[in-house]
């Protein structure tokens, strides 16, 4: 069973996509995607998730725990995941491209967030004056003309 791991071999085939695993653990994981069910609470929150690989890297958000240090910076990152995104920053790479305006962003939810700019979507709405906004941010900054 273990020398599985070390070879390339993948006879566990899902039949929903096809796609094809060492281990018939691994598959059954797997076709949990598709189900759609979600077993693997939060304690801490509520949120509940796929796996319980999904579940562990959700918990860390929780923790103050930083241990995934950019070697350029020092910065410190709660997961790899969050500190392979940051290294982009330093690389320079920008493969995604607005395509109304041409600016460059290093990660696609970047683009996203900043392709939402062109947009005349405003969710956030004022409380006190009733005004919108299309970010968190621009109605953080607005608020303060308030007080």
């Amino acid at each position: 069973m273990h020398t599985v791991t070390h070879s390339d071999v993948r006879n566990h085939e899902c039949q929903e996509c096809g796609k094809k695993f060492k281990t018939k653990a691994s598959l059954s994981t797997h076709t949990l995607i598709h189900s759609g069910v979600k077993n693997h609470e939060c304690q801490e929150c509520g949120k509940k998730f796929k796996t319980k690989s999904e579940l562990t890297m959700h918990t860390r958000r929780h923790s103050d725990v930083r241990s995934h240090e950019c070697q350029e910076c020092g910065k410190k990152f709660k997961t790899k995941g969050d500190l392979t995104l940051h290294t982009l920053r330093h690389s320079g790479v920008r493969n995604h491209e607005c395509e109304e305006c041409g600016k460059r962003f290093p990660t696609s939810k970047a683009l996203n967030s900043h392709t939402f700019r062109h947009s005349d979507l405003r969710k956030f709405k004022c409380d006190v004056c009733g005004k919108c906004f299309k970010t968190k941010g621009d109605i953080a900054s607005h608020m303060k003309i308030h007080f």
